[in-house]
């Protein structure tokens, strides 16, 4: 069988991000090229068979484990296929350089988006979470802002690119302001320093940081491609807007109370640190097939490792039930 049969007969599918919103009749899929309206029926249709696009089940198997019909199957295959979702295999070991910074570039814009979308943030404005997971998350946002300096800086001494070193370090300087006005809107929350300094990260928090540094690790340069990814993260006006009235509503605090937290994300869309990468991104040399494949993946789970985290406080919280406000570390006098 070749390769172009296999395709299509054992579909496997490029990144696709999908947002269903019952209220609507449409939904939207991204990809890394284009946007697409879907009518709502169809999206469901789909995501009944995309669980099984891994390229080793045939599109029989897909249907009889999705409950669609074949026919069904390969008419979204088709449609996959017209917008250029359905992936081709490509054995190159070598890619032009310009070509991997453009898709790497498309990656982070389209893994920016989805966690725009997926912000934790967001979910204080359309579900009714517990207090203490609202304060927890800017708890964990402490953690993260703590630890990522050192991860850049760490990047920048191992940088063999001389324009892009005080790049990183530059950045890594920026978000070190960050913790301040986080840990001032925690103490009107009524956290304390001392208490705040006595928690200890969730284990998702945690594994970004492992996560940056093994990629780091794997190629410096590729810091630049994260900022992107973090700087997605900043909640917009209309965003904040709506997060202060949720918290008005479900928690009875006021916005002042929030001001420090509310000036940090207007600090960062105006700061323009999201369009770092696309300014600087000839700096990004790669050629390397099995080097583009690693990096794009742990790209690709340090996106992951954001959404664990959100899910983490989640189950965390909703409900307590006992568990320590917040995660305390375990020394060797609790045992």
């Amino acid at each position: 069988m070749n390769s172009e049969d296999r395709a299509r007969q054992y579909p496997v599918l490029r990144e696709n991000v999908w947002l269903i919103n019952p209220a609507t009749a449409t939904s939207l899929m991204i990809t890394s090229a284009a946007r697409y309206e879907v009518p709502e029926a169809d999206a469901r249709r789909f995501l009944k068979m995309r669980s099984y696009c891994t390229g080793y089940q045939s599109k029989a198997a897909i249907a009889a484990k999705s409950g669609l019909t074949v026919a069904e199957v390969e008419e979204l295959v088709d449609t996959m296929d017209g917008v250029d979702v359905l992936r081709r295999d490509d054995a190159a070991e070598k890619v032009d350089p310009s070509h991997a910074r453009e898709m790497l570039q498309r990656g982070c814009t389209l893994w920016g988006e989805e966690l725009t979308m997926m912000n934790m943030g967001n979910q204080f404005m359309s579900r009714d979470l517990p207090r203490e997971a609202f304060t927890a998350w800017l708890v964990e946002l402490v953690h993260f802002y703590r630890a990522l300096p050192a991860t850049f800086k760490t990047a920048a001494r191992h940088c063999t690119s001389p324009a892009m070193t005080p790049l990183l370090n530059q950045y890594a300087d920026l978000v070190a302001q960050r913790e301040t006005p986080l840990r001032k809107t925690l103490s009107f929350l009524g956290v304390s320093a001392e208490q705040l300094d006595a928690t200890t990260p969730m284990l998702a928090t945690r594994l970004i940081d492992f996560l940056m540094r093994e990629l780091f690790e794997t190629l410096p340069a590729t810091a630049l491609l994260v900022t992107s990814v973090i700087e997605a993260c900043a909640l917009d006006q209309d965003q904040c807007e709506a997060l202060v009235a949720n918290a008005a509503r479900h928690y009875a605090l006021e916005e002042h109370t929030l001001a420090p937290f509310l000036d940090l994300q207007r600090t960062m869309m105006q700061q323009g640190q999201a369009h770092l990468l696309a300014t600087h991104r000839d700096l990004i040399t790669i050629d390397s097939r099995p080097l583009l494949d690693r990096i794009t993946n742990q790209l690709h789970d340090l996106v992951h490792a954001f959404f664990l985290l959100s899910d983490e406080i989640r189950q965390y919280y909703q409900p307590l039930q006992g568990k320590y406000l917040f995660r305390q570390p375990v020394d060797f006098a609790a045992l």
